[in-house]
């Protein structure tokens, strides 16, 4: 072989350039370990010329690597003490063992390879040791250290044996052969961090994946990692996204989410996660959040959030977002647990109107009771021997002036065998996102207008409202399913009201606007649910092709005695009539608030003063007892 020097040389070159690009590596590895490639040629180094040449080569090798690898300067030394450390104890096993250099400058023995192993042993075991004490110090868990002995055992080792080979070599210049595997080992673990890359954040917003989330927890560095009691989980609900998509199309949607990202960027802080759940939902993974300030945070994210959004035609669009808070160790343990708790506190929060609510353990909508509650209404709905669990009720609507019941408002009442009956706001919150809503959607409508066909042939005429979710109104077909069920019942579509709250037609859709037409071309009447809890325009009104109009219980039940109440109730009566709109006045509980109502032209009264919600035959007593009534 040529003189010492001059392998020394290309041995040194040849480490420095292997750590000019060096490879960092896929998640998870790399949040428990740190591979250099000189290592090989340190250790081949270590073989040739001894241990304090190899100790300069790896030294100058990761001053070379460290900027790459954004390691500070304490990092940095770690490393580099490390790897000193570990080819100082392999030396002193090489020289235990009386092993020279001459012992690679010839074909290597049984008995060397037998001394080679001792010495990878020997730097493997150290290299080892101080990764593990450093991480055990830092709290590092069971499965992570045994994750960084394999590590050790199996990168350093490889590295270690490939350093053995470069030592055999026939000569200085077929050194650099020996750089083209390596070359493209590392161009591979590059093409691999790139995909892996990929997989951690959404292509559309650049925020991070659900996996990317928890890729990124596990690589913080020691110091920054939440502890137990200071690690929280906002998911924020974007409201109004599925109606942009239908309305706007996907590029709005993406333009729009692009948009949130960046005004999240901006109201979060250095050290947060920030990831995309789905087209509606974003997370922000805050890893020193005490929990006492947790709901108060996200009460500011989504006030960042609610600004106006200018669409690509330059239309503002305003979202309506909500958020839901768990914080660990209180809420649970990692991403699987929070962000569901998270999930229920957002339900939470849109239930109560809420911009943010913290999780609580005793909230009725949690994960597992959603689930179950879903699984045992589907159950209901499939097996024609539980139907009776699913009851509907009927409330009579008195014309307030002539005492002439003509209508009434279907509700839905169910009865879990396990629980009881089950409240229908509850219900209706954990069931509208699912597609369990569409088949409770058809289910109710098949039994109104199947009932409504039973009074016809008993001779009782009426008009039956039954409460439509919006997403089923505008799902593709909707129409079609209706006009199926008229038919198979033989009920004409004038008996029949789809009635929607006036919050699902805040958004000014034309989508919504497009199915209520669909709906109104086949004969049924469209009626507008709660008006004057939303925030729905006239023009709206004026667009939508309504029937009836019904005035909040809220107003109507203090007519009596709330001037600013009835003069709510006087505006919404007066505009419905120029548009030539039914008025129902619901929450009509007293003689005193009939007496003010009949001062009104044509108002239909509902309330517990004409008559509770009862079963179908119940109503039918009802009616004939009316009749009866003398004037």
């Amino acid at each position: 072989m040529s003189s010492p020097p001059a392998e020394l040389w290309v041995l040194a070159a040849l480490a420095c350039l292997a750590d000019s690009r060096p490879v960092r590596l896929p998640a998870p590895a790399r949040s428990r370990a740190t591979l250099v490639v000189s290592v090989c040629f340190c250790f081949a180094v270590l073989l040739l010329f001894g241990t304090a040449d190899a100790i300069v080569v790896q030294v100058l090798a990761v001053s070379v690597a460290a900027p790459r690898l954004h390691l500070n300067a304490g990092a940095a030394a770690f490393l580099a003490g490390r790897l000193v450390c570990s080819l100082a104890v392999a030396g002193l096993a090489g020289s235990l063992l009386g092993v020279t250099s001459a012992d690679f400058r010839s074909p290597l023995t049984i008995e060397g390879i037998g001394y080679v192993v001792v010495m990878i042993v020997a730097f493997v075991a150290v290299s080892g040791a101080i990764n593990a004490g450093q991480a055990l110090s830092s709290g590092a868990t069971g499965s992570e250290i045994a994750a960084q002995v394999r590590f050790e055992v199996l990168a350093r080792g490889s590295a270690l044996i490939l350093g053995t080979v470069i030592a055999t070599v026939p000569s200085e210049w077929s050194l650099l052969l020996v750089f083209v595997p390596l070359l493209g080992w590392s161009q591979l673990a590059r093409l691999l961090r790139d995909q892996d890359a990929q997989l951690e954040h959404d292509p559309v917003t650049g925020l991070l994946s659900r996996h990317g989330l928890d890729v990124a927890l596990l690589n913080l560095p020691r110091s920054h990692r939440p502890a137990p009691d200071d690690f929280a989980v906002v998911v924020i609900q974007l409201g109004g996204v599925g109606h942009i998509s239908r309305s706007f199309g996907r590029d709005a949607v993406e333009h729009m989410l692009v948009a949130a990202a960046g005004q999240l960027r901006r109201v979060t802080g250095p050290s947060d996660l920030i990831g995309r759940l789905s087209d509606s939902q974003m997370v922000v993974v805050r890893p020193n959040q005490p929990s006492a300030g947790a709901e108060d945070a996200a009460r500011r994210i989504v006030d960042e959030l609610s600004a106006p959004i200018d669409l690509v035609e330059g239309v503002p669009l305003r979202l309506d977002p909500r958020a839901g808070v768990a914080v660990a160790h209180q809420h649970g343990h990692d991403l699987i647990d929070l962000v569901p708790r998270a999930e229920t506190a957002l339900l939470d929060a849109v239930a109560c109107q809420s911009t943010a609510r913290m999780y609580a353990p005793e909230t009725p909508l949690d994960v597992e009771a959603r689930l179950t509650l879903l699984q045992r209404l589907s159950r209901a709905l499939n097996d024609p021997a539980r139907a009776p669990e699913i009851a509907m009720l009927f409330q009579p609507q008195v014309s307030v002036r002539t005492g002439r019941v003509d209508s009434v408002e279907a509700l839905l009442r169910w009865t879990d065998p396990g629980r009881g009956l089950v409240p229908t706001d509850e219900l209706i919150q954990t069931v509208e996102p699912t597609g369990v809503m569409q088949q409770l959607t058809l289910h109710v409508l098949d039994r109104v207008v199947g009932q409504l066909a039973e009074w016809n042939q008993a001779g009782i005429r009426l008009r039956a409202a039954a409460n439509v979710s919006v997403f089923d109104l505008t799902a593709e077909g909707f129409d079609s399913q209706v006009r199926d069920v008229l038919e198979r019942h033989r009920i004409t579509p004038q008996q029949l009201d789809i009635e929607v709250t006036e919050r699902a037609i805040i958004e000014d859709s034309v989508v919504l606007d497009e199915a209520a037409h669909r709906i109104a071309k086949l004969g049924v009447g469209l009626s507008l649910d709660d008006f004057g809890t939303g925030f729905s325009s006239l023009r709206r009104l004026r667009r939508l092709p309504l029937t009836e109009v019904k005035i909040d219980r809220a107003y109507v039940s203090k007519l009596a005695e709330s001037g600013p109440d009835r003069a709510i109730v006087t505006a919404i009566h007066g505009c419905a009539q120029a548009l030539g709109l039914r008025t129902v006045a619901e929450g009509v509980e007293d003689e005193a608030t009939v007496g003010i109502l009949a001062t009104f032209d044509r108002v239909i009264g509902q309330g517990w003063y004409y008559g509770r919600p009862m079963s179908a035959p119940d109503l039918a007593d009802w009616l004939r007892r009316r009749a009866q009534r003398p004037e």
